[in-house]
């Protein structure tokens, strides 16, 4: 039996749309599995990775707190100070995707040596707090509005001006945040995203599964972006990249500097720095270094690097080093911090 044309027309029109809706269907497979990749899971610390803890900080006290954000996960962390009379206000340290807030036990020694009370947390899914996974960026602007929220709440703390400091994911919830949020007298971001899509390519149907996910765990705040907070700002905001920025890439840094056309914001480029633009230019030589050492492992023994091999890596590395900071980078900061709690 021979088919007429209209026939040879009609099967060939419904082969491209069975074949049209298989694409779409594997490409939206395909970016299912990439998303949980990267934001399905938990992150808790690294196995033999040594932080820093308060008892590395002779006169640094901490108090313990607890908050719930979305999905109803308890968040832990804590206040950090140095007695005193008087505090200069509160720094909230919203930290990167990786480990927990202790990871930045550093800056939170140091801005609590400066003279403010420091609060700091384990976002969602991560180290010590609640959470199946940290569902995505969007997530770090959640636990960090519900943050302010639990500051708004507590007598001892809604006294003070509040200054926020992120970095990396960290970095995007401190810009992003002041969309939900207005009670900032200024904000400190380091390495921040313009959004969590950026690393997507924009082909085919990727790019709508991406956004459908994200629409799907976030509702509304799915839309949030670095750029389109920075423009709308009413606080000051100093902005800090690495021009060798391997994570966000620096050309982040520079859409902001052409897109956004605001007094508020101000833009700090840091020359052969990293995706930590605040460390010392020693620190990210011995991080290259140790990255070297890493890579070499995993040519030797693959994914699966035996535990006495990792745990003697990791406790030979100079901790000290690989936090030690750029003090021309922390001054800026340090100054821009006092500058926007006097002035507010």
């Amino acid at each position: 039996m021979f088919l007429n044309i209209g026939q040879i027309i009609l099967y060939g029109a419904l082969s491209i749309i069975i074949l049209f809706v298989l694409l779409f269907l594997f490409f939206g497979i395909v970016v299912t599995i990439q998303y949980n990749k990267v934001f399905g899971k938990r992150i808790d610390n690294p196995k033999y990775l040594k932080y820093f803890a308060v008892s590395d900080y002779p006169g640094l006290n901490k108090q313990d707190i607890s908050f719930i954000s979305t999905h109803n996960n308890k968040l832990y962390g804590g206040i950090y100070s140095y007695q005193r009379d008087k505090y200069l206000g509160l720094v909230i340290v919203s930290h990167g995707m990786g480990g927990g807030h202790m990871a930045y036990a550093t800056e939170i020694n140091h801005f609590a040596k400066l003279g403010f009370l420091v609060l700091s947390y384990d976002n969602t899914g991560t180290a010590k707090s609640e959470g199946k996974k940290i569902y995505g960026l969007q997530q770090a602007v959640l636990d960090l509005d519900a943050c302010l929220k639990y500051v708004k709440e507590d007598e001892n703390l809604n006294k003070y001006k509040i200054l926020l400091y992120g970095h990396s994911m960290g970095g995007y919830a401190v810009s992003n945040v002041i969309s939900l949020n207005k009670q900032i007298s200024g904000v400190v971001s380091l390495a921040a995203p313009n959004c969590a899509d950026d690393v997507i390519p924009k082909k085919f149907f990727i790019s709508f599964w991406f956004h459908l996910l994200e629409k799907f765990n976030f509702k509304n705040n799915a839309k949030l972006k670095t750029i389109e907070s920075y423009k709308k700002a009413t606080m000051p905001i100093l902005v800090i990249h690495g021009t060798l920025d391997p994570d966000v890439p620096f050309m982040t840094f520079e859409k902001y500097q052409n897109e956004v056309n605001n007094d508020n914001i101000h833009f700090l480029a840091v020359e052969n720095k990293m995706h930590r633009p605040n460390i010392s230019d020693k620190a990210v030589l011995y991080i290259i270094k140790n990255n070297h050492e890493l890579d070499g492992l995993h040519i030797k023994y693959g994914k699966k690097i035996p535990d006495d091999v990792l745990k003697n890596y990791y406790e030979n590395l100079d901790y000290q080093l690989l936090v030690e900071f750029d003090n021309n980078v922390m001054d800026k900061v340090d100054q821009f911090m006092l500058k926007c709690v006097k002035e507010d």
